[in-house]
């Protein structure tokens, strides 16, 4: 189903933003010392921020913020194949009477599955030559042992 998304030239813009910045600016961007163990800030307010915000120094918050780093690639993807999708299929489907969810399911992300899935392919491939950010979150964790 197609709609009229207000500032979505701001959206779109704003959204492969993270591809302009090198990977150590993303890595520094997290790596700051409110996040850390034994930070300077430790005010009680911020101290369960600073508890919260210890996660990107794990795995899991390096996989997080290689996420958000390489969303971009996804999205590019992803709204090329939304652009040229072909809506008289969506007509199609809500003409015979399919809700928005089955057109979803049936007709759109089949349509963009290879999209999604060749950015999905793209931001691994491109992670595993990209040392910055594991350079920086590494550091603190390994430090803080």
């Amino acid at each position: 189903m197609r709609t009229n998304t207000p500032f979505k030239g701001i959206i779109a813009a704003a959204s492969i933003l993270p591809l302009f910045a090198p990977p150590l600016v993303a890595g520094r961007g997290v790596d700051h010392p409110r996040f850390a163990k034994n930070g300077p800030d430790q005010h009680p307010v911020q101290m369960g921020w600073s508890r919260l915000a210890r996660g990107f120094y794990s795995l899991w918050g390096l996989v997080f913020v290689f996420g958000i780093y390489y969303a971009p690639y996804v999205y590019m993807f992803t709204s090329s194949a939304l652009r040229n999708m072909d809506p008289s299929l969506e007509e199609a489907a809500e003409i015979s009477g399919a809700s928005a969810f089955a057109t979803l399911f049936s007709i759109t992300f089949p349509l963009i599955m290879p999209a999604i899935v060749s950015g999905m392919l793209l931001s691994f491939i491109v992670m595993l030559g990209i040392y910055g950010i594991p350079a920086v979150l590494a550091r603190r964790s390994i430090s803080a042992c």
